[in-house]
């Protein structure tokens, strides 16, 4: 899961391991970490 700042998704992926799903992740720091260290030129907002 992912979203902009990985704070919702990682009350998704929470949510979802409760339910019985073990296969999800979260993307720490969300979108906006990912331009800011893997992707410098994604732009941000």
């Amino acid at each position: 899961m992912y979203c902009h700042s990985g704070i919702r998704s990682g009350i998704a992926v929470q949510s979802l391991k409760q339910l019985g799903f073990r296969k999800v992740k979260n993307l720490l720091g969300g979108i906006d970490r990912w331009a800011e260290v893997v992707d410098p030129e994604m732009p941000r907002y």
